[in-house]
């Protein structure tokens, strides 16, 4: 019993220092890219090491992981940043301009909200997409887009896993600055895993099918 319990308690130290430096990382590359520049290269790599979590491979040299991958998606993760930044920046604005209308705006702002939880979704599921398959650019939007909504009840989960790990970061400051985007990371990859080895199931099934 005292063994099991040491045990647990061990494996649990293990993550929490394992989630912790990422974190960590994530935070002095995102500096190193002045923030702009960093940012999307960083979760990149750090989406790089929780996949290889996911996959079982607990035991890798981290920083070896999230350097290579941070300078190998160094252009695409900038290049796609980039097209994030302003296009979530040109909803802000949209959602400042419509607040200025006189009238009823509710329908405008329906349609505006089902715009944005598109474009979330395809952001939540574009840095799984990009270090689970090979595409070209612009393929990597197009896959997470059509993976988001391919797979409803995985997307709801990332959506809930997100506000969930929002909400307990926000309890403290030590689990904001050290815990809160490598966990976010972790769940999300998870999630998303299981969604990439169902379609990859089902297309398998389909070829099979096919070649009967």
């Amino acid at each position: 019993m005292v063994h099991i319990l040491s045990n647990g308690v061990y494996k649990f130290c293990e993550w929490v220092t394992r989630l912790a430096y990422v974190n960590i990382l994530w935070l002095c590359f995102t500096v190193l890219g002045l923030g702009l520049f960093g940012w999307m290269p960083a979760s990149m790599a750090m989406f790089a090491v929780t996949k290889k979590w996911v996959n079982g491979e607990t035991d890798i040299r981290i920083f070896p992981v999230f350097w290579n991958s941070y300078k190998q998606g160094w252009w695409k993760g900038n290049i796609l940043g980039i097209i994030i930044a302003i296009t979530f920046f040109l909803f802000y604005l949209d959602f400042r301009i419509i607040g200025t209308f006189e009238g009823n705006t509710t329908l405008l702002l329906f349609v505006m909200l089902g715009l944005f939880l598109s474009v979330s979704t395809t952001f939540f599921y574009l840095l799984p997409v990009f270090v689970y398959y090979d595409l070209r650019l612009l393929e990597y939007i197009k896959y997470a887009f059509i993976i988001g909504f391919l797979r409803p009840f995985h997307t709801v989960g990332i959506f809930i896993a997100v506000l969930g790990v929002t909400l307990i970061a926000s309890l403290h400051i030590t689990l904001l600055l050290f815990f809160s985007i490598s966990s976010l990371a972790f769940v999300i990859t998870w999630i998303a895993n299981k969604a990439f080895v169902s379609i990859d199931h089902r297309l398998r099934k389909v070829n099979q099918q096919r070649l009967v």
